[in-house]
């Protein structure tokens, strides 16, 4: 693609300005990869950063890492012309960077720079700069080939200081910063990169007192944690919060608050609470508070009032466990700055209503809002889970759409709140379950308005009130969808989603399940069965229809089951299986269920369980190395799931069957047949 046109005149001046022109055509002049930390060496982890140009200015930028396949493929290169579709400019570290969120390739690489671009920050800069040293300028220099460097920062975000200004002086040659004062706006832009992504604690405990700690040294900050009504100089936006953003400090309202839990994994012991924190924008992010700094913040953040925040660790939100709508999450520890707001800010908690008709085709353990009617109210029971003992009560709801769904409230919720027939509640934060049918369950950041007055809730009690009195309701509740298997279907032969046939290593190479599940078959051969200590099978409740985890009682020696609150003196096994499959291209870790696992191992789990039990260990690896170097076809899921706050795209069975091999060969033949007519 070649490019006969004009960049647009004055785009970067008027985007440093504050200003969003339309769609303008820049040049990138320069990429760089950003590695992302050791811990988080995933490629979706990395970032790109670009320098744009119009011509007569240049800018850093960052690129969304929903873009980074465009860098990755080939197609953005150094000097393509692009067009910016969608884009903020931040300010970030005293510097205004422009994110990139969606653009257009307009053209291939050019041979040179059009223009010969100078920083936009040595002419028109912060007013700091422009007050010091008004002539500043710097024009701008591609990154020599090969260059060692030897600053000591292998991922430095500003790479070998091609874009700081002439005489700028150096960051680590600055006097401590006083605390709650922005950061310096001549500073080397990614001087701290451990600090900008790899929120490296243990860096910045010992890095030296001058180095843009925000609050100065660790001797001298002042307490974290403070009541006072003096408001800071800047409040930023939550919704301008992201993983790179520092210097920042918000003034939200705690909406809802959890209580603290405790944790205990190999790596150690610990406790957290969280709470979901909105502002004047409607802005709303969920900050979870860890270890020593649950003691001093359980207590002084309160439900309802207004606190400013600021010091904290923004990364990716784990959507499983949150319905805010935020693609980041905020982490507070004792080194985070949290004091009162005596001011009555004024907010509204927003809503995303899902219809309940909907429900049956959303996935398992995701979070929603829900607004209904009350149906029916149970009394509250009182059971005992793997937690201790808790309080539960279920009521159903129902909405325009006509579906009815049943909500379990658990804890002081179940307790306290005070519910009637008839009446209209708005949910936020409930989490969708799917045992046997579909239910909602309570959480302990789920927020709940009774009696909802909202234009959305006025209406749905008006429609309530006109069909009751036409003389009853007819209503269908959201049940799971059928998803039995027909008997005996062919090899590679799946019915319901795509069953493209994909390659092992395309698993990889086409980043299946990165943005959203991803179904596909493949011919591959087991070479593995993992054998964990315990055996590859959970305790599952009895119960007919129920699948869920149960735990022993020893008081009572029973099995109980928290969903259908029964005890049982024996528990079903039901596989949960790790093995590595291969083909002629890749490996593949993948996850088997009860049913997939019956086929691998051709025994019932619970039989399997016994033999384990009786001390028939000959007999009982017998089942395993039989299993090896089975090949089948393969029905896989792909989806991206976080573990350990990493991202990884997990390959789980939904169906398998033995490789029908005269099946396979026309398979093979008329793939054969395609490429011959290309």
């Amino acid at each position: 693609m070649a490019f006969s046109g004009q960049l647009t005149a004055g785009a970067i001046q008027a985007i440093f300005n504050s200003q969003q022109p339309p769609s303008p055509l820049i040049q990138v002049i320069d990429i760089k990869k950003i590695q992302a930390p050791q811990q988080q060496s995933q490629p979706q982890n990395d970032r790109y950063r670009l320098v744009i140009s119009d011509g007569l200015y240049f800018q850093p930028a960052m690129l969304a890492t929903q873009l980074n396949n465009l860098v990755r493929d080939g197609n953005l290169a150094n000097l393509c012309v692009i067009k910016l579709l969608d884009y903020t400019c931040n300010l970030v570290q005293g510097r205004k960077i422009v994110i990139i969120v969606n653009l257009e390739i307009v053209s291939s690489p050019l041979d040179n720079p059009i223009g010969t671009p100078q920083s936009i920050e040595s002419q028109g800069g912060s007013q700091q700069q422009q007050n010091s040293n008004p002539q500043q300028k710097a024009a701008y220099v591609p990154p020599p080939q090969n260059q060692t460097n030897t600053g000591g920062n292998t991922n430095n975000m500003g790479g070998n200081n091609n874009f700081r200004t002439q005489g700028q002086p150096n960051v680590n040659q600055q006097p401590q910063q006083s605390f709650n004062r922005p950061p310096p706006t001549n500073q080397n832009y990614g001087q701290q990169q451990q600090n900008n992504y790899g929120n490296n604690q243990n860096q910045n405990q010992n890095q030296n007192a001058g180095a843009n700690n925000f609050g100065g040294s660790q001797q001298n900050r002042p307490p974290p944690f403070r009541d006072t009504s003096a408001p800071p100089a800047q409040i930023t936006p939550i919704a301008e919060l992201s993983n790179f953003a520092k210097g920042w400090m918000i003034r939200a309202r705690v909406t809802a608050k959890s209580e603290i839990r405790n944790w205990s994994n190999p790596k150690g012991t610990g406790k957290l609470f969280s709470v979901d924190l909105l502002d004047e924008q409607s802005g709303e992010i969920r900050a979870t508070i860890f270890q020593n700094a649950v003691d001093t913040l359980y207590p002084l953040l309160e439900v309802g009032s207004v606190y400013y925040i600021s010091k904290g660790q923004i990364k990716l939100a784990n959507k499983k466990f949150s319905s805010l709508k935020n693609e980041f999450e905020m982490s507070l520890d004792t080194s985070s700055v949290v004091s009162v707001c005596h001011d009555n800010i004024q907010v509204q908690i927003p809503f995303s209503f899902v219809p309940i008709s909907d429900i049956q085709d959303l996935p398992k353990n995701d979070m929603i809002d829900v607004l209904g009617v009350i149906l029916t109210v149970s009394d509250v029971a009182n059971i005992t889970t793997k937690n201790g003992p808790t309080s539960k009560r279920n009521i159903s709801i129902l909405d325009k759409t006509r579906a009815t769904i049943e909500v379990s409230l658990w804890g002081a919720t179940a307790e306290n709140l005070t519910l009637l027939e008839g009446q209209v509640v708005a949910f936020k934060g409930l989490r969708i379950s799917d045992y046997n049918t579909k239910s909602l369950t309570s959480v302990s950041s789920t927020y709940i308005e009774t009696n909802c007055q909202r234009p959305e809730a006025k209406d749905l009690n008006n429609w309530y009130n006109t069909v009751q009195g036409a003389g009853g309701l007819a209503v269908v509740e959201v049940t799971k969808k059928n998803t039995a298997k027909s008997d005996g279907p062919r090899a590679g032969n799946f019915a319901g989603k795509t069953d493209e046939r994909k390659m092992l290593s395309q698993v990889s190479q086409e980043h299946l399940g990165e943005n959203q599940p991803a179904y596909f078959t493949t011919k591959a051969t087991i070479t593995m069965l993992k054998r964990d200590k315990g055996g590859p099978w959970y305790n599952a409740c009895p119960g007919e229809g129920c699948q869920k985890k149960v735990t022993f009682n020893t008081v009572l020696n029973q099995w109980q089951c928290e969903k259908c609150n029964i005890s049982a003196p024996r528990c079903l096994h039901r596989y949960i299986l790790s093995l590595v499959a291969v083909d002629h291209t890749s490996s593949q870790w993948l996850s088997a269920f009860n049913e997939a696992g019956q086929k691998i191992l051709n025994i019932d789990a619970s039989k399997l369980a016994e033999m384990k039990e009786a001390g028939r260990d000959q007999e009982f690896e017998s089942y395993f190395q039989k299993a090896n170097f089975k090949s089948y076809i393969f029905k896989i899921r792909a989806k991206e799931e976080r573990y350990n706050d990493v991202q990884r795209v997990k390959c789980s069975i939904v169906e398998l069957q033995p490789v029908d091999y005269v099946q396979e060969s026309r398979f093979l033949l008329e793939q054969i047949q395609k490429l011959s007519q290309r």
